[in-house]
């Protein structure tokens, strides 16, 4: 399964099975830099302590981009690769095989390898010849609607006596064949020709045969397809086929009591006798345990739950599996609640989440469990869908629990904002005042406080969406004015600035002489004074500001005071502009200067765009200088300029771009944007991201040139080994895979396998343009989110 291309994480391997919840949900894709429980509690890792029980996790992470994926069937490829999985991954192009052997009631990978790299094939697929067949994503971006397919193959064993008879089995088919034949066929060592015989006998409605085979075949698998067969039938009602599988739970045979069980799961309760059932649970063999429990979900049985307890009580390891088997069958039972004083912390975490799967607000009872449980009961009563009944319980324990876990604390506060009345607001401004709560929990308190009037469309724990109903902000800011000002008076600066923010946003009177000491404090953050400036928007503290020593402080000056007086604004930026040496002074100048505008701005822009056209103007200015020129109608004043865009050169256009940024803003967008999405394909050097495009940690070695064009127009210039190229030779025959190189005599392309071959010009006859998977940030950025990403990629350089 997919990942959410946060840095750092991986795509997983996952068994699936009824009823389970992997954990993915497609709002934690879009939380950019928002808290997302997929990454900040690991949801998407293996199991570790601490994990959440309300999801199974993954088998293991694997490889990125996960596109394809197939089982061989038994005589397909070659017998060294029988009871393997394939997996192809896209957009970076390679393939892999792995096995999985029995763990417990699950499965663990082994015997993992690569197959192939060079091409992105996002589907697969076994022909009847037992080759592996894919399609690829040859057009890169923008998508061109040009591909290919593609064939894996193990050569030597092509035309092997077995791939041979299972093609010819295939392409017969099985509607005209006999039904002894079909019984044979039951025994073929391919699953697709098993299959085949299976569904044929079924539509024939025949149950006989596949007793018979049942009965009188040795082979597991000969038995298996036959208990399946007899499924299909029992859903149909059946009653011989109904009998006969409830007699194989008594089978010497284990898993095929597995197969008899898995199959009653989905016959009609009222046809079986779930007693029956539950007598599997007494096996120490833990696969067919689980699937036992599995089926109760679907048959309960009342007199099992001791039974069911007694297994979760003993499974302390944790097996993950079972664990999800209980919970399934306790789910049916409706006698959860009863747990809540279990003295097994796994029993009662199991009875958490059957209290989940039926939104019981009887999960409440568990709020003041031990830290697990708690947790636990309030992402039940939190996330997804919620129970709207069990949330004043989760809002009233912020102020009750000595708990700190984040998990908890995060959802109890965002219940009281779910909830939105007077105590609840109550109740978080005093957790915001709590200093003995972790600060970063305080800080979200405040920021909750900050939203509270107007709450965000989006979830602030999970990010779906709630559409909250907006507060008047006058009696939110009466309720709780008292606990913010005395978070202002702690001095801690990590949550001055969010006060002041609360108290803007709920129109609280904060004590002026506070905010004015903020402001004049020189032993503090430029950016916490700018928020005191903000916050006083008096005459005497803009007239502070403007003749402070910190340019954060001067620039939000000049834009208050350009509500105020917009003739001396004028005047004070053509003496910034004239004297700052502050490069984000001048820029912002530019800014409050076009918003300003009229006939005296324009005489002003119109002379730094004519030194723009004289290359007089310093480069980390340019893309100011233009947006102002542009906003002011002035263009015709940086004519020579904009003489330098060339008409299909798109790296022309955004030669502004080059220099200026802000590393700090660009390092966020490319671990944060939600278009760019630029961890999805790259690691800048710190670990986190993906291998799928080239590592960028000695970006800044290249040519700010380089790294412009490469944002703006991807296909100009490919990176050695992430293009993709497809050569038909006059032969007939085809090349495709990794562009590396050309020369005036030959192009050099790394195939599938890992080859390398050289390509002579003369013996091409068509070749595709070579594409890059990156799609071009034209469009996903703008201009100035362009030239902040430029500078961070600039300073990227080993060892920095």
């Amino acid at each position: 399964d997919n990942d959410s291309d946060r840095p750092g994480e991986k795509e997983r391997f996952v068994y699936i099975v009824q009823d389970m919840d992997a954990g993915w949900r497609c709002n934690y894709q879009y939380r950019g830099s928002g808290y997302n429980p997929w990454t900040a509690e690991k949801v998407w890792q293996p199991y570790q302590e601490g994990h959440a029980a309300y999801f199974v996790p993954p088998i293991q992470n694997y490889n990125d981009g996960p596109a394809g994926f197939l089982y061989n069937p038994g005589t397909a490829l070659s017998p060294a690769y029988k009871n393997y999985f394939f997996l192809t991954g896209a957009p970076r192009g390679d393939q892999w095989a792995f096995q999985a052997e029995p763990d417990g009631a699950s499965f663990a990978m082994i015997n993992s390898h690569q197959i192939g790299n060079g091409v992105p094939l996002v589907g697969i697929n076994f022909g009847s010849d037992g080759a592996i067949y894919g399609v690829d994503w040859g057009g890169g971006y923008p998508l061109n609607q040009m591909g290919a397919v593609w064939t894996i193959d193990v050569p030597e064993y092509r035309d092997s006596t077995e791939r041979r008879e299972t093609k010819e089995i295939l392409e017969k088919g099985f509607a005209k064949r006999k039904q002894l034949e079909l019984v044979k066929l039951l025994e073929h060592e391919d699953k697709r020709v098993r299959l085949g015989a299976q569904f044929e006998l079924v539509k024939r409605d025949r149950i006989t045969p596949l007793k018979n085979a049942l009965n009188g075949s040795k082979d597991r698998l000969t038995r298996i397809h036959s208990i399946w067969g007899i499924g299909q039938l029992a859903r149909r009602g059946n009653r011989d086929a109904q009998d006969t599988l409830i007699g194989l739970l008594e089978d010497a045979d284990e898993e095929i009591q597995v197969q008899a069980v898995k199959t009653l799961r989905d016959v009609p309760s009222r046809l079986v006798d779930a007693s029956r059932i539950s007598k599997l649970l007494s096996s120490d063999n833990t696969r067919l345990q689980f699937h036992t429990l599995l089926t109760l979900s679907k048959h309960p049985d009342p007199n099992a739950f001791a039974t069911i307890t007694k297994i979760a009580a003993k499974n302390t390891k944790p097996d993950l599996y079972l664990r999800h088997g209980v919970i399934s069958a306790l789910s049916s039972l409706k006698r959860t609640g009863t747990l809540a004083r279990h003295s097994s912390e796994e029993v009662r975490l199991c009875a958490v989440v059957a209290l989940r799967r039926n939104s019981d607000p009887a999960v409440a009872s568990f709020l003041k469990s031990t830290p697990a449980v708690a947790v636990e009961a309030a992402m039940a009563i939190h996330d997804d869908f919620s129970i709207p009944e069990a949330l004043p319980a989760l809002a009233d324990s912020l102020g009750s629990t000595s708990l700190d876990d984040e998990r908890f604390i995060r959802r109890a506060i965002n219940a009281n904002l779910r909830l939105g009345k007077p105590a609840n607001e109550v109740a978080v401004a005093q957790y915001a005042s709590l200093i003995t709560a972790p600060l970063a929990l305080r800080q979200e308190a405040l920021d909750t406080l900050a939203d509270w009037a107007k709450p965000d469309v989006l979830d602030r724990v999970d990010g779906r969406r709630r559409d909250l109903i907006p507060r008047e902000p006058a009696p939110i800011a009466g309720a709780i004015a008292g606990q913010v000002s005395e978070v202002l008076e702690s001095g801690e600066n990590a949550l001055v600035e969010r006060v002041i923010g609360v108290s803007d946003k709920l129109g609280i009177q904060l004590e002026k002489r506070g905010l004015q000491a903020l402001l004049k404090n020189n032993e503090m953050p430029g950016s916490l004074r700018v928020v005191a400036l903000s916050s006083l928007k008096s005459g005497d503290a803009i007239e502070y500001a403007l003749n402070s020593k910190e340019a954060l402080l001067r620039i939000e000056a000049a834009r208050q005071l350009a509500d105020k007086d917009a003739e001396r604004t004028i005047e004070y930026l053509i003496e910034r502009l004239a004297k700052s040496s502050s490069i984000s002074e001048k820029q912002a100048a530019f800014g409050t200067l076009a918003k300003i505008g009229g006939s005296k701005v324009q005489q002003i822009v119109s002379v730094w765009a004519k030194r723009l056209s004289k290359g007089d103007v310093p480069a980390a200015l340019h893309l100011d200088v233009v947006e102002a020129a542009e906003t002011l109608k002035l263009e015709s004043a940086m004519k020579g300029y904009l003489a330098k865009r060339v008409e299909g050169n798109v790296t022309s256009q955004y030669l502004e771009c080059l220099e200026g940024g802000d590393a700090e803003r660009g390092k966020e967008i490319f671990n944060t944007h939600l278009s760019a999405q630029c961890v999805r394909c790259h690691k800048a050097g710190d670990g986190k991201g993906s291998i799928i495009g080239p590592n960028l940690k000695n970006a800044g070695s290249k040519e700010r040139s380089h790294l412009l064009e490469s944002l703006v127009d991807p296909q100009a210039k490919i990176s050695k080994g992430y293009g993709l190229v497809t050569i038909l030779l006059k032969n007939g025959e085809t090349v495709g895979g990794q562009f590396r190189k050309e020369t005036d005599k030959q192009i050099e392309v790394r195939l599938p396998d890992g080859k390398t071959v050289k390509v002579k010009k003369a013996d091409i006859d068509q070749q595709t343009p070579v594409v890059s998977v990156m799609p071009p940030m034209v469009g996903l950025l703008t201009k100035h989110e362009i030239r902040d990403l430029m500078e961070f990629l600039s300073s990227l350089k080993t060892g920095k």
